[in-house]
């Protein structure tokens, strides 16, 4: 039997009428615009978002004021951001004059009351003409300044950590396949190209021998992509989707929790602030080359900060916003003086497990950047040597193809075992004259699979990519003068 609510239909017209009384329990606002819905939310009432035209009735979502909870206008923010054609219908709605009530109102009302706590983080439409409905679910848009979420409690979400945590053989706590099982209907919503955080997701036909897919997303007006390789080519869908929610974590701040100023301010109010000049800074030298984007830092310039917790002292410390978030200019528009990219990021099933595959990132770069810069000769491994079946495959097909192929033990003082893998084009076959990879696991063939597999997807896409006229011209130039070579991506043109 429905639960009759008590509801109370408000407009722009009669706002301030309905929030003095508490006779109701849920406010609909109808067609309402955006700086009312705005002082709506303000009362902390449940609010549930209702417009409609001739056509089509748009209703949710329902807001309760909780941390995780979206609003009409991230709502709004996503159809923008992923140019759907929802987006003018719906927005045209918030600007125009009060419209008499619907005749299907009795029909709405009814239906809003059967489905009051399913409109959490979701929209439903409504076709007036043949009562179709499509659900669109609402992820906490960044943009958003209605319903901006604060920060987590980062030392009481740490005080869980388990120093002691054992893993499985397979340092993983659940399969992928129960992953996908138990998330099965929040994976098909996270990419939509209507509401979704990924805009489309596609097998990319260029990886011919170990399937590959990429999703494409928006933040404001910036592209980013993430991929997935994998043997099974379902699992390479899931990884991609995994690879997005990563990208999508550390691009930029999605909470508040935020400060600015500059260093020589803040040192006076906190102890716990750390001066970037403690970490790895551009020479000076790199400021006078041509194209060099990065601008100086200094201590009386205001940036924005952000807490961190140190896993080993336990404390908390104050750090610039750029140093954890690789674009965070894309939102809060600051000047960045430091480079930073996804490195050092991880998803997991828990939070230990998330950690882990974390620090093996950052062991992998760092083992391979120190043998790099500092000119090191590794061990090179024998590749007849090896026994895994699936490795020996990827080798087999290179040197098929007619790729030399080099493997090196790259380990370091951590002992976490990390390999290098060096794949040359000797025979002129494409673009690529060379590409190389580097994986670090526990388990040392987890290790070279990884970078194996990297090297295997991106040689045949690099090679389509990198003989178009375009590319070849844009090449010859960055040949012509090499202090235009600024780009990360314009290593692959070269080296990898």
């Amino acid at each position: 039997m429905r639960k009759q609510l008590k509801i109370k239909i408000i407009s722009n017209e009669n706002i301030y009428e309905a929030l003095d009384t508490d006779e109701f329990e849920v406010i609909l606002a109808r067609n309402i615009s955006i700086e009312n819905y705005t002082k709506i939310l303000k009362y902390g009432r449940k609010v549930v978002s209702f417009y409609e035209d001739e056509d089509y009735a748009f209703i949710g979502p329902l807001l309760e004021n909780e941390r995780d909870d979206s609003c009409f206008v991230c709502f709004l923010n996503s159809l923008k951001r992923n140019e759907s054609p929802i987006f003018k219908r719906l927005n045209r709605l918030t600007e125009l004059k009060l419209q008499k009530l619907s005749e299907n109102m009795t029909f709405f009302i009814e239906f809003i009351e059967d489905n009051i706590m399913n409109l959490k983080n979701r929209v439903y439409i409504i076709d007036k003409y043949n009562f179709s409905i499509e659900k669109k679910r609402i992820f906490k848009n960044v943009e958003c300044t209605v319903c901006s979420r604060e920060n987590s409690d980062i030392k009481e979400l740490f005080s869980h950590f388990n120093e002691d945590y054992l893993f499985s053989n397979s340092y993983r706590s659940k399969h992928i396949e129960d992953i996908i099982y138990e998330n099965e209907d929040i994976f098909s919503e996270l990419v939509n190209k209507d509401t979704g955080i990924g805009y489309r997701i596609f097998r990319d036909v260029s990886s011919n021998i170990i399937p590959m897919y990429c999703v494409k997303s928006y933040i404001r007006n910036r592209e980013f992509y993430s991929y997935g390789r994998n043997s099974d080519v379902i699992y390479s869908k899931y990884a991609a989707i995994f690879e997005m929610i990563e990208r999508y974590s550390t691009i930029v701040p999605h909470f508040n929790g935020s400060i600015y100023g500059s260093y020589n301010e803040l040192k006076i109010k906190f102890d716990n602030i750390l001066n970037p000049k403690e970490f790895t800074m551009p020479d000076k030298s790199q400021f006078s080359e041509e194209g060099y984007s990065l601008k100086v830092y200094d201590d009386n310039k205001k940036y924005y900060w952000r807490k961190v917790y140190e896993i080993n002292s336990k404390e908390m410390f104050w750090i610039p916003e750029q140093m954890i978030f690789f674009d965070n200019q894309i939102i809060n528009e600051e000047e960045r003086f430091i480079y930073e990219t996804s490195n050092g990021s991880a998803l997991g099933a828990n939070l230990e497990e998330a950690i882990l595959y974390a620090l093996f990132e950052v062991v992998e770069r760092d083992s391979f950047l120190v043998h790099w810069y500092n000119k090191m000769s590794p061990i090179r491994l024998n590749i007849d040597e090896i026994d895994n079946v699936e490795i020996n495959n990827i080798i087999k097909y290179l040197e098929k193809k007619g790729y030399s192929i080099y493997l090196f033990d790259i380990t370091l003082e951590t002992q976490i075992p990390t390999i290098w893998a060096l794949v040359v084009d000797e025979k002129d076959i494409g673009r690529v004259k060379a590409y190389n990879a580097a994986g670090s696991h526990i388990n040392p063939e987890k290790a070279l699979e990884s970078a194996l597999v990297e090297i295997v997807t991106s040689l045949s896409v690099y090679n389509e990519i990198l003989s178009t006229p375009e590319k070849i011209r844009e090449i010859q130039k960055l040949i012509d003068n090499p202090s235009a070579v600024t780009k990360m991506e314009y290593h692959v043109y070269f080296i990898l």
